[in-house]
């Protein structure tokens, strides 16, 4: 069996729960936004922003976070203020996702397989994904007899947190159970913080939707944002966060000590500069990485430039496949060989 680093793109989630990719998502939730927007036009004053972008949530996200040299220093904050409102939509939307996907996840034996894989070689796994399907698999195998552990959520973190209830007072947290590593590197849904910039922010997280007293929740988030950091061209704002700068690294350095990679649902977009250029430092410092990169292009065109993209990066050995069939099940057979 082939000792992997594991990379998760929206691909991914797509195959094994149905979610549709965040541009998926672009027309609920600009109209969310914009419904939300009326209420702070007081503050909005002549601030427009361009259509095209409002369509776009990717773009969207990404327009509200950077310090355009052409803004004035108060506009700023009203930009800060309607991302943070933009991120509290994002993640109503994916818990909406996840209590309608919910069954067609506990009986998605294909990816329990390969998370079962993940577990057995206490592999890294690195996700771009807002979502918690990960976390969501996990739960759902418990007491399975293939799967006799109980692993709780935050095992699979990384990064020191608390759950959002301990803001109400103290919470038994379960014992500690060595399984698969997972690095959420674009944040998470599940994931809150003060917002602040602090480098230190504590961060909380919460479980699955039918795994919470939601009234606690609720209750216990208030004050506090959701933890996510766009998807696409400089990212630098938020990397002041202590638990974002120890996932890269780590990230890092499983890569620089990977026998194999093995990518799924992720299209390698050149626009996300970071991820680039930590590949390309990686090649430099070790050779070139054996490994697969599995996705689902709808046209040849599309998929010759996603071969491209990782050829260039990783070199003519690296495989590349179209996937007809569920990426989670060739990823098995593939790192089973």
């Amino acid at each position: 069996m082939k000792k992997c680093v594991f990379v998760l793109g929206a691909g991914f989630s797509a195959d094994v729960a149905g979610y549709p990719i965040l541009e998926g998502l672009s027309e609920n939730v600009s109209r969310s936004f914009q419904i939300a927007g009326l209420k702070m036009e007081s503050i909005k004053g002549e601030i427009k922003i361009p259509g095209a972008i409002l369509a776009n949530v990717e773009r969207l996200m990404s327009y509200l976070t950077q310090d355009h040299p052409w803004r004035k220093e108060s506009d700023t904050y009203i930009y800060k203020a309607m991302y943070a409102e933009l991120t509290t939509i994002l993640s109503e939307t994916f818990e909406g996702l996840e209590r309608l996907k919910a069954s067609d996840i506990a009986v998605n034996d294909d990816a329990k397989k390969l998370v079962k894989i993940l577990h057995d070689q206490k592999a890294v796994v690195a996700s771009f994904n807002y979502d918690i399907l990960i976390e969501q698999l996990v739960l759902n195998m418990r007491g399975a007899a293939y799967f006799p552990f109980d692993i709780p959520i935050v095992n699979l973190y990384q990064t020191p947190m608390s759950h959002i209830n301990s803001r109400g007072g103290a919470i038994t947290y379960p014992e500690s159970s060595d399984t698969f590593k997972l690095l959420k590197l674009h944040g998470s849904t599940n994931w809150y913080y003060s917002g602040s910039g602090y480098a230190g922010d504590q961060i909380y997280y919460r479980g699955p939707n039918d795994a919470e007293d939601q009234e606690l929740v609720t209750k216990n988030k208030r004050g506090l944002k959701p933890f996510l950091i766009p998807p696409l061209l400089d990212k630098t704002t938020f990397y002041f966060s202590h638990a974002v700068q120890v996932q890269w690294r780590m990230f890092k350095e499983a890569l620089l000590n990977a026998e194999y990679i093995c990518f799924i649902g992720y299209s390698f977009p050149l626009s996300d500069t970071t991820i680039v250029s930590l590949f390309e430092e990686i090649v430099m410092s070790r050779g070139q990485i054996r490994g697969i990169a599995l996705v689902k292009e709808k046209t040849e065109a599309a998929y010759s430039a996603v071969k491209e993209r990782y050829l260039g990066i990783f070199g003519q050995k690296f495989e590349v496949e179209n996937v007809e069939g569920k990426s989670v099940v060739r990823a098995a057979e593939w790192v089973s060989q």
